[in-house]
């Protein structure tokens, strides 16, 4: 059910938020705070919406035959304290707030006073390439100027105020052009198969290039080298998967981390680059690089937790629980997960899961699957293997959902559900073959598991070479096919290793990996996460 707004936006508000309100109300309100507060503080504290609670607990109040007037004017107030509250910290709420002074010393006859803040506004607009709200101080500039007759100006003078807009005008031309070029670059990620996605990425980068070669450095930004790297790296992503381009997502954090206040206006962008650089290049960037780059996110947060809203907030605890996660399955210490699970993450999650995106949420509940399992805690496993497919949102992370439904049966037969699995190979191999995308590997995995449950019977299920026989055919469709779904997000051949040598899927895995484990970073890793 669609919650009321005024309840969604209360419950989008931060500590510092809440707070701030509270005294702004106080501040602001004569005659009435008391009865905003209180009706503030009840919808607050409610899980869900609930209009029965809310009248049952408010029936005391006088306010309670006029409260649909006062939720409207409680809405309209909570904006104009979350308005006041980010001009404190927002470069382009300041900006903003100086041009309307501007505006209102214009209208009162003021130019002298109106043109020394205008100065200013420009200075800080200019030194964090605000192009937008210089194009408004240019407008500002030229109406005053206007104001007293042009005194004191050469037309050398006036042609610089045209020629400074002209190049606003192509800059921000420019960051649009950009911006077109991303928001197709995303739409055909997020919307398309693997093979029109492809498709339509050669088209688009090929459309890059020429717009890169063909702008004029002149009308470059910090804004649209951007959101150039940020194309450029969705589609090395998806062109060239195996190059894992750690250099360009590194190009990327330099010049997000040499213009510091773009990463305080805009803080999502910087730890999506942190993330992005963790997420694609596991393999080329070292354990302890990866813990390093996760406490940068986390003393991001720490040190800027009072500007970031509700929304960047949720990002940060999603991005840092996914990589947390992916770190320790990928160095085998599945007992630590457990522990980081069981007494840190699902206890954050019950205050941000309603909010998580599909697709945040459903690799971080695939990364709670797995940890489950590399610990052998097979029941939990299940339980969040079956959450991931009955929660399936077509398009929605749709790789993950493919190996999970692998998983569901690789954990029923260490549960020994014999008699399930039969049903479950049918369905995946329905599944799989629906999907022309996923690659004969997969299919070659349920033949397997189907030759091993129907045809030898339950007393030769633990046969080696059985398994044996599986993970050679597996190793040769592999080799010809090295971008098999089988191994993306999952390590299956480790766990027919663990069945042919009779030894845990997490011994294996760990003994795989044991190379790129420095001994003491899982412990600083657990440590990072409090």
């Amino acid at each position: 059910m669609k919650q009321p707004q005024l309840f969604t936006l209360i419950k989008s508000m931060n500590k510092s938020e809440k707070g701030y309100f509270k005294k702004y109300s106080s501040r602001h309100v004569i005659g009435g705070e008391n009865d905003y507060i209180t009706l503030f503080n009840v919808i607050e504290k409610q899980d869900e919406y609930d209009e029965t609670r809310l009248l049952k607990k408010l029936k005391k109040e006088k306010f309670i035959g006029h409260l649909a007037v006062l939720k409207k004017y409680l809405y309209k107030l909570i904006l104009k304290s979350l308005r006041s509250y980010y001009e404190e910290s927002s470069l382009d709420f300041q900006i903003k707030s100086w041009l309307a002074e501007v505006s209102i010393l214009y209208e009162r006859g003021l130019p002298d006073q109106a043109a020394k803040i205008l100065q200013k506004a420009k200075r800080i607009a200019a030194d964090n390439e605000k192009i937008i709200l210089l194009q408004e101080v240019n407008e500002w500039e030229r109406k005053l100027l206007k104001n007293e007759l042009y005194k004191d100006q050469t037309p050398e003078q006036l042609a610089a105020l045209e020629t400074e807009q002209d190049l606003l005008l192509c800059k921000s031309g420019c960051i649009n052009k950009f911006l077109s070029l991303s928001e197709r670059t995303f739409f055909a990620d997020y919307h398309l198969d693997s093979e029109r996605k492809k498709i339509e990425m050669k088209k688009l980068s090929s459309e890059l290039d020429d717009l890169y070669k063909g702008t004029n450095a002149a009308h470059t930004s910090f804004q649209s080298d951007f959101i150039y790297y940020r194309i450029l790296n969705k589609h090395a992503t998806i062109l060239e998967p195996q190059s894992n381009p750690v250099d360009l997502k590194k190009k990327l954090l330099r010049l997000l981390e040499s213009h510091p206040e773009a990463i305080l206006n805009d803080p999502d962008s910087y730890v999506v680059t942190l993330f992005n650089i963790l997420a694609g290049a596991e393999h080329m960037v070292d354990v302890p690089e990866q813990i390093e780059i996760l406490n940068k996110i986390h003393e991001f947060e720490n040190v800027n937790r009072k500007f970031l809203s509700f929304k960047n907030q949720l990002k940060i605890f999603s991005y840092l629980s996914i990589i947390r996660t992916h770190l320790f399955i990928s160095t085998a210490a599945f007992d630590e997960a457990k522990d980081y699970v069981n007494t840190h993450l699902l206890k954050e999650m019950k205050k941000y899961e309603p909010k998580i995106n599909n697709y945040d949420k459903t690799v971080l509940n695939f990364n709670i699957l797995v940890i489950h399992f590399g610990s052998q805690d097979l029941k939990n496993a299940l339980r969040w293997s079956n959450k991931i497919i009955n929660e399936h949102s077509e398009n929605i992370v749709e790789d993950v959902y493919a190996t999970t439904k692998l998983l569901n049966i690789v954990i029923h037969y260490e549960l020994k559900n014999i008699l399930t699995m039969p049903s479950l190979i049918i369905s995946a191999e329905r599944y799989f073959r629906s999907k022309p995308e996923f690659s004969k590997s997969v299919l070659i995995f349920l033949q397997g598991f189907k030759n091993i449950i129907l045809s030898n019977g339950h007393e030769k299920v633990t046969n080696t070479e059985a398994f044996g026989y599986l993970k050679k055919n597996l190793d040769e469709a592999i080799r010809l096919n090295p971008n098999d779904l089988l191994l993306k997000n999952f390590d299956f051949m480790a766990w027919l290793d663990s069945k042919i040598q009779r030894r845990s899927f997490s011994e294996v895995l760990k003994e795989k990996r044991k190379n790129n484990t420095p001994g003491d970073t899982l412990t600083d890793l657990q440590n990072s996460a409090a």
